[in-house]
């Protein structure tokens, strides 16, 4: 039942009751109101979480690809540079960890916790391996390295790279994955 306000403030006793139960009817419609505001707070903010937290991962992730495929590219082009593979390794090394350093990552040969690896191919010497031993990188067997070619691949372990995992309890797990990048420059004579 509607009462009309001008009508209210001049009706008679009997309005009086329904003025009352328009009033306790608007309280429960305002707390029905909050409840629901509150229910739907309750189940979006869980799925706004971790939405945030993959659009924060996902980001660190390319980051760390481009600075490895950066390396990889710079390691390609110093290491062509050089005449022999001993300098060329150092060069490719060096290049490398410019690059990698800034995100708290480089190359130390021999070293476990270095969390990354290098593989330089210099034309048809054979293969020098550069830093985490236990950390598996392959190079791509084609192309086929030409011998005034050089071949650089670098591998970064996500698993101990400066990542937090953070989407690991939502079935997105970067434990044992690794960014295997590989570059290819042209020696200069």
């Amino acid at each position: 039942m509607w009462i009309d306000a001008r009508h209210a403030s001049a009706g008679s006793p009997a309005e009086q009751p329904a003025r009352g139960q328009l009033a306790a009817w608007r309280r429960r419609c305002v707390a029905s109101r909050r409840a629901a505001s509150t229910l739907q707070v309750i189940l979006a903010l869980p799925v706004l979480v971790i939405a945030t937290l993959a659009v924060f991962e996902f980001g660190v992730l390319v980051v760390i690809q481009q600075a490895v495929t950066t390396a990889a590219t710079e390691g390609a082009r110093a290491a062509a540079k050089e005449t022999n593979v001993a300098d060329a390794n150092a060069a490719a090394v060096a290049a490398v960890n410019g690059v990698l350093l800034v995100h708290n990552l480089m190359i130390i040969d021999g070293d476990p916790a270095s969390d990354t690896r290098m593989v330089l191919e210099f034309g048809l010497a054979a293969p020098i391996d550069t830093g985490d031993p236990g950390l598996a990188c392959t190079p791509p067997a084609s192309p086929v390295l030409a011998a005034n070619e050089v071949r650089v691949t670098v591998c970064v372990d996500l698993t101990k790279a400066p990542l937090l995992n953070f989407l690991s309890s939502f079935g997105f797990d970067l434990t044992g994955k690794r960014f295997e990048i590989s570059s290819h420059a042209g020696r200069e004579t």
